[in-house]
């Protein structure tokens, strides 16, 4: 799981700080990443989806929560080769095939709670569905998504139902 969050920095620190937020869009402009998370619905107030351009291919969709910058979400695909395909789950552990996974940062009271989910986190699951996936500068990734998060601290886990994402795309 500690690979998961190097690699998940590693395509932050791709940019800046300051261009990844210039990349997002306020849902108010036809952007969104909504979901219900154990019963309570999450909406963006701002998205973005960043992908990534060479041999293997790979998506970045992410959604802060509150226009404090303290809760977000984010949903990383590993297209592998080709980035036309439109289904992916969690395909057990991480290290012997793709590595998809949600991140979950919840801030409550100050105190930083992490949920995750990918095949190698006992309990977890996760399924991604394109609707629309145009795999180029400016285009659209409209799709849904589900599966259950652990906080590895506690051991807590989360539904998570009814999630959908639409975005416009930006190449790194």
């Amino acid at each position: 799981m500690k690979n998961l969050l190097i690699l998940f920095a590693l395509v932050l620190s791709s940019c800046s700080p300051e261009e990844f937020f210039e990349n997002m869009i306020t849902a108010d402009n036809g952007t969104s990443l909504i979901a219900t998370i154990d019963g309570d619905r999450i909406e963006s107030v701002s998205s973005t989806a960043i992908g990534s351009q060479g041999a293997n291919y790979s998506m970045l969709i992410g959604g802060i929560l509150k226009r404090s910058f303290s809760d977000s979400f984010f949903i990383f695909v590993d297209m592998g080769s080709s980035n036309t395909e439109l289904s992916y789950q969690s395909e057990g552990e991480c290290q012997s095939g793709p590595c998809h996974f949600f991140q979950f940062i919840k801030d409550e009271d100050d105190d930083n709670e992490v949920y995750l989910t990918s095949g190698d986190a006992e309990g977890t699951e996760m399924i991604i569905n394109f609707e629309i996936l145009d795999y180029r500068e400016g285009g659209r990734v409209k799709g849904t998504f589900s599966g259950v998060m652990i906080n590895e601290d506690t051991g807590e886990l989360l539904d998570l139902t009814n999630g959908s994402f639409d975005s416009i795309l930006t190449l790194e």
